[in-house]
């Protein structure tokens, strides 16, 4: 098989190449210059680019610092650093399935409204950014303050746990929180925008 070209790297940058004729596996190597991390992209060991599923490609980042993101295409998305996360302006994530990130005590904004996030969102953070061109569903968020925008609904399922210590502010078609059993819901202040129904139960503190 051919190796894919590698695009020259850039400090605390995810790079995705745009071919949807090839599958890619991301490589972490934290110990290289700069003071951040460097992300490549190679094949994945052992098979033939032509036959791999484009969707089945993850992305893990371990990282010491923060990371800024450029233009994703995954099944899944899971970042653990010691920095903020946020995104190239005028990018897209698209995830199908799971999103986790974890920054605790640093900031993590994906606010580019192009963002579509299919599956669960799960986020540790200080001040905590989203946004989503679809529906967006809460798994599990833990921040001092949160801010959500969606062109659709937003929800947070049958077991989703929000704990916002601070003003928690959500925009969607409609917003639909902590009705279910298994939900935890704690924010120190709520405000909300949407032309639709809205529903949220808080636990009693």
């Amino acid at each position: 098989t051919k190796p894919m070209p590698m695009p020259m790297p850039m400090p605390g940058v995810i790079y995705l190449i745009d071919d949807t004729s090839t599958c890619v596996i991301y490589l972490i190597d934290d110990a290289l210059p700069f003071g951040r991390c460097v992300i490549y992209l190679r094949f994945q060991p052992g098979r033939n680019h032509r036959r791999c599923r484009r969707e089945a490609t993850v992305v893990v980042v371990d990282d010491q610092d923060g990371v800024t993101l450029a233009n994703i295409v995954a099944t899944t998305l899971k970042l653990d650093v010691g920095g903020d996360i946020s995104q190239r302006a005028g990018s897209a994530l698209a995830v199908n399935d799971v999103v986790e990130l974890y920054a605790a005590g640093f900031d993590v904004t994906l606010s580019e409204l192009a963002n579509d996030f299919g599956g669960d969102v799960i986020v540790s953070g200080k001040h905590v950014a989203l946004a989503d061109q679809n529906d967006i569903s809460l798994l599990d968020i833990n921040s001092d303050l949160l801010s959500v925008d969606a062109v659709g609904n937003v929800v947070d399922g049958d077991l989703g746990s929000l704990l916002v210590t601070g003003n928690a502010n959500f925009v969607g078609a409609e917003i639909r929180l902590g009705d279910d059993v298994g939900n935890r819901s704690r924010f120190g202040s709520l405000t909300f925008n949407s032309s639709g129904a809205v529903s949220v139960t808080e636990d009693n503190h």
